[in-house]
């Protein structure tokens, strides 16, 4: 089951003329020094030559977005801060649930604070792993992350359309009161809440589908600061949530 760096090296120190001519005076003592030297080249030779974390920046961008874990991520992007980035998968969610829910109509501000939370709990049990990165050149890698979908948001839009038919045929045998307006006032009010329960229910019977693959791209721009497409992420949350399908 799936569960849910940076390079940098030190400067070769100059010899100072001093503590050359002590080395000198003794066998031992150039032995040691050598010693010496060799360990902090060899420091510094690993420093020059790792690698950009390209895997764990994959890691800690996923665990950002469905998690609301920054942990890796305030470590990577060191220009953003922890708050930011905690502010950014808030803002995430509540996208989402404006994009795919409640689709722009008027919501309670307490409904729609329980519509974010229970998607940040989906978004939370989706089940993802990312594998270690494939160099491709210098500045370019390509991270796959193997991940099983989940049909949470199949089973909703099936619930919803259901519970539509019945609002209509409530509509139909007279059993809302009231002018035009308020009649539709009424259906928005009792749909919205249904809503929520279904997809409650749905959250509580997921089920996960087969293993899937999806690669990242990972690049570094002129700066030398390494990126994901926006796209890229956009695309994983549509297949891991087979959105797809309900779009389709």
């Amino acid at each position: 089951s799936f569960e849910q760096g940076k390079g940098g090296g030190a400067q070769t120190p100059r010899a100072r003329p001093g503590l050359m001519g002590g080395i000198m005076k003794s066998k031992k003592g150039t032995v040691a020094a050598i010693a010496v030297i060799i360990v902090l080249v060899g420091i510094v030779c690993i420093g020059l030559l790792r690698d950009f974390d390209a895997q764990g920046y994959v890691r800690a961008i996923l665990n950002q977005r469905f998690l609301g874990d920054v942990t890796e991520a305030e470590e990577i992007l060191e220009d953003t801060s922890k708050k930011e980035l905690l502010k950014q998968y808030d803002e995430g969610i509540e996208s989402f649930v404006s994009d795919y829910i409640t689709n722009g109509v008027e919501i309670d501000s307490e409904l729609e604070k329980k519509f974010v939370d229970l998607c940040k709990e989906i978004f939370g049990a989706m089940k993802y792993q990312v594998n270690e990165a494939e160099k491709i050149s210098r500045k370019e890698y390509d991270v796959s992350v193997e991940f099983q979908p989940s049909d949470v948001f199949l089973q909703f839009i099936t619930s919803i359309q259901t519970e539509s038919e019945n609002l209509k045929q409530k509509a139909e045998n007279g059993e809302y009161q009231g002018t035009k307006e308020e009649i539709n006032a009424q259906m928005q009010s009792e749909f919205l809440n249904r809503s929520y329960e279904l997809l409650e229910t749905a959250y509580q019977n997921m089920q996960y589908g087969e293993t899937e693959t999806i690669v990242f791209k990972v690049k570094s721009n002129d700066k030398n600061v390494f990126s994901m497409k926006e796209d890229e992420i956009s695309s994983f949350i549509t297949k891991i949530l087979r959105l797809d399908e309900i779009q389709g």
